[in-house]
């Protein structure tokens, strides 16, 4: 699976009415794409930002089966030269757009090309944040199971992984509110500001399952963290992320 960064001029065409109208927008085929690739749409111009992550899921699409012209805005692209096949991509989820990461700042630091004119393979850094920042995303999901399901991606306002707060609330309470890794507790350190916070870690990251839906046991694959640790577990030493007893080690815990 690779991913790639796909340029879109949001005043030139209308990617959101496509998805929202047919939860999939039909792309021009200048790469050599695999089904399962993922795309991160990069909005060009005043926005200049990572917008969206999708999926290629159908390949070689004739031209002449394409009908984009609802969602052409403006005249017609006659600087675009007309390409053979298309293919199709599948939302997987909407990124933030208040998220300072997804940035064109924040890219040029990970190594993003400024003088990008077309379509390209993304590097390392940049998905592994945006994974990151995904992996992060919260939704409320109600279950009253003892497992439960997380990672299936759904379209909601925004398509987003889904994750369940009730397993959240099943860590909590089994292991409590000091971080696993270094010790911290909010409530000490806050007072009541603090009280019953902290942040739960999945030891395997729900982005890990490419979207499949899976059983998430809170008590095995879950653990309360600080925001500290957190951010260090998403961070990779020599290419890796960090196991928490390995982190522990680091610390000298």
């Amino acid at each position: 699976m690779t991913y790639w960064i796909f340029l879109w001029n949001n005043k030139k065409f209308d990617l959101d009415g496509s998805l929202r109208d047919l939860d999939y927008v039909d792309w021009r085929q200048t790469n050599r794409l695999e089904v399962g690739d993922r795309v991160l749409i990069y909005a060009t111009g005043s926005v200049a930002r990572l917008t969206h992550l999708l999926e290629v899921t159908k390949l070689d699409i004739p031209h002449e089966q394409i009908d984009n012209n609802k969602y052409r805005l403006g005249s017609h692209d006659t600087t675009l030269k007309p390409v053979k096949y298309y293919c199709r991509l599948e939302p997987l989820a909407y990124l933030d757009p208040n998220n300072p990461e997804f940035a064109r700042k924040n890219l040029l630091e990970l190594g993003f090309s400024s003088k990008a004119m077309a379509n390209f393979k993304c590097n390392n850094a940049i998905s592994d944040m945006v994974l990151k920042n995904i992996d992060e995303a919260t939704v409320e999901s109600e279950s009253a199971q003892k497992l439960f399901q997380e990672g299936t991606m759904k379209m909601l306002i925004h398509k987003r992984y889904e994750r369940s707060l009730a397993a959240r609330e099943e860590c909590i309470k089994a292991k409590g509110c000091k971080c696993y890794v270094c010790g911290f507790d909010f409530e000490e350190a806050y007072g009541e500001l603090g009280k019953g916070y902290v942040e739960v870690h999945h030891t395997s990251f729900i982005s890990n399952s490419e979207g499949k839906e899976r059983l998430t046991d809170p008590i095995k694959d879950l653990i309360p963290v600080c925001s500290n640790c957190h951010s260090m577990l998403h961070r990779k030493l020599n290419g890796e992320y960090l196991s928490p007893d390995r982190l522990k080690q680091l610390m000298g815990k």
